[in-house]
């Protein structure tokens, strides 16, 4: 049976492991983003692990689109956080 378009995609960034359905793999990362609901989150434990430097500020991005605009305090302080972050790290923020 033939790869799917996954796989192929997997298959060609592929840096440990075997591209198989189950499997664990390691792979390279073209783009990376994250938006204003998870990065909060992932900011927090970049932090707690002790992270400086993002691996590649461009290719690394920011998007808000779930709180924006904002639709309460809360919200907008999720937005404040990661805007605040993506300043600090000299990432995109769209």
């Amino acid at each position: 049976m033939g790869k799917t378009l996954s796989e192929k995609i997997l298959e060609a960034h592929v840096v440990k492991g075997d591209v198989e359905p189950g499997s664990i793999i390691e792979v390279s990362v073209d783009f990376c983003f994250g938006n204003d609901i998870t990065m909060p989150l992932a900011i927090e434990r970049f932090l707690e692990a002790g992270g400086g430097e993002v691996f590649d500020r461009e290719r690394v991005g920011i998007i808000p689109d779930h709180f924006t605009p904002n639709k309460d305090i809360n919200s907008a302080i999720q937005c404040q956080k990661v805007r605040r972050f993506a300043r600090e790290k000299g990432i995109r923020y769209y």
